[in-house]
């Protein structure tokens, strides 16, 4: 279909997870049924959806992730630890011998923000990671972190730190800190 514009993967994405909104829903719909490289390119999506979501059951990666994602593992019946975490925060947190996932939600300032890069610092404030342009709840003014919680229960007790910010021209703005003091898990 020549001189058509095609959605973006973004707009994929959230038809895919079903957080379009329900114009655009249609639009897309009918999109679909006219090109088979947006046919394609939703169905490379679905598998590198599926590749991900099992990578993360098995506890082989922690990342940021949809509300969506999140109520689908509920769903699921994954035994998923929250924590909910205002600005300037410290939680006490722990994981369970039953927990699949630990999910911190960090409850992003007021704003608007075209992406937000998160820092992970240990106590003594080194950087342990970096990630940028992680995924928001735009609607709710959450970021999403999924924890898997297998490797944690072997970790001893620490505090983790978390630096949001986002990227300007002068340099890297801060939105907000947040601390999560993990006690480790005792043996049943």
């Amino acid at each position: 279909m020549s001189g058509v514009a095609h959605p973006s993967l973004g707009e994929w994405l959230e038809y895919y997870l079903g957080e379009a909104p329900a114009g655009a829903a249609s639009a897309l719909d009918e999109h679909l049924f006219e090109c088979a490289a947006c046919e394609a390119q939703l169905d490379a999506l679905r598998r590198t959806a599926s590749a991900m979501v099992a990578l993360v059951r098995r506890g082989a990666v922690a990342s940021f992730a949809t509300t969506a994602l999140a109520n689908r593992m509920s769903r699921d019946r994954l035994n998923v630890r929250t924590y909910v975490m205002e600005p300037g925060d410290t939680v006490a947190c722990t994981v369970g011998h039953d927990d699949d996932f630990l999910l911190g939600r960090f409850v992003l300032p007021q704003g608007s923000y075209a992406r937000v890069d998160v820092r992970v610092l240990d106590d003594a404030g080194q950087e342990l990671m970096r990630m940028p342009d992680i995924a928001i709840d735009a609607r709710s003014r959450h970021a999403l972190m999924l924890i898997p919680a297998r490797p944690t229960k072997g970790e001893g007790s620490a505090i983790w730190r978390y630096v949001f910010s986002t990227p300007e021209p002068g340099g890297d703005r801060e939105l907000a800190r947040y601390a999560m003091d993990h006690t480790a898990l005792s043996e049943p």
